[in-house]
């Protein structure tokens, strides 16, 4: 037995899964902008780096 159906039959209804709390999705969604700002932040470090680098020649 999973843990939504326990939920679901310790409140008397043994055929029904529990709803997914909101806090659960609010975290997933938070994870994936904390995770999508992390990648933004490495690639702006890998450009600042490629900008700055002393072998970078510039246009003629």
């Amino acid at each position: 037995m999973d843990f939504e159906s326990a939920i679901a039959q310790s409140q008397g209804n043994p055929g029904a899964t529990a709803p997914v709390p909101t806090k659960v999705k609010d975290a997933g969604a938070e994870r994936h902008a904390l995770l999508q700002k992390a990648r933004d932040g490495d690639a702006a470090a890998d450009i600042e780096r490629l900008l700055s680098s002393p072998t970078l020649q510039h246009p003629k």
